[in-house]
């Protein structure tokens, strides 16, 4: 074969090979992982902080995976009057907890697809950061998701719970003394049944507003469980949640009460 014939089939090699197969944008190892947990709410609840997020289902590309098989959660506080604190930098996390989604701790309650994580370990008049990061059983990670700047401030009063029963609905009556730094947003309710533990997310989407809710959502003959928080908020203005009422009990009343 002659130089230029060798040279002609050297260029020509390669523009056939990127020719064939399907076209499209290069495929980089770092898009299959999963995506980011989506955050679905963070906020002070009494003396705690709740975390609720729900866990990836696809790659970072929208491609399907096998299931996720935890989360690794990690915290950062600082002191909230620190002025010369670096909110950008993304130094001083500290592993908090390594979550698998077949062995959930007790701190930990599933909804669904969605987790709620409940941490215990803050103080009042310290700041909280959060970094979650997915993580596959080969342990490949996934792409971070990020709460940032979380003040904890002192919890505020536990709310008045008082129940009114008849035959189709079980009514709540709540009472409280807000805090002249904040504003009532109004209250969450907590429902279970008696043979359920306590659960960490709320049976309303939004605050309840009024001082009243009337649960028609029930059984005869199941007895239901119910804790109540007020919801304010502050200054700056993240939502607080207060700390629980003490639990009430009540079950549908009989026609022939």
């Amino acid at each position: 074969m002659k130089p230029m014939e060798r040279f002609a089939l050297f260029i020509a090699l390669p523009l056939l090979m990127t020719g064939c197969g399907r076209k499209g944008a290069l495929m980089y190892p770092d898009m299959l992982v999963p995506e980011a947990p989506t955050i679905i709410d963070a906020r002070q609840s009494g003396t705690a902080v709740r975390l609720e997020f729900a866990l990836p289902e696809k790659n970072r590309v929208g491609g399907v995976m096998p299931p996720i098989s935890g989360v690794r959660i990690s915290k950062r506080a600082r002191n909230t009057d620190h002025e010369s604190f670096c909110r950008s930098c993304t130094t001083g996390y500290q592993l908090f907890q390594r979550i698998y989604s077949d062995a959930l701790p007790p701190s930990v309650q599933r909804n669904g697809k969605q987790l709620v994580v409940i941490d215990e370990e803050v103080t009042s008049g310290f700041t909280y950061s959060y970094n979650l990061v997915p993580f596959m059983a080969d342990g490949v990670e996934g792409a971070a998701a990020e709460i940032g700047e979380m003040p904890v401030v002192p919890s505020r009063a536990a709310p008045v719970v008082t129940l009114e029963l008849t035959p189709t609905e079980i009514s709540l009556h709540v009472t409280t003394l807000p805090s002249s730094a904040e504003t009532v947003v109004g209250f969450n309710l907590y429902r279970s049944t008696a043979d359920q533990s306590r659960s960490s997310l709320p049976l309303n989407k939004e605050p309840c507003t009024g001082g009243e809710y009337h649960d028609t959502a029930v059984e005869r003959g199941m007895t239901y469980r119910y804790v109540v928080r007020m919801v304010f908020r502050g200054k700056d203005g993240h939502l607080v949640e207060s700390l629980p009422s003490p639990e009430v009990r009540g079950t549908l009343k009989e026609d022939n009460d």
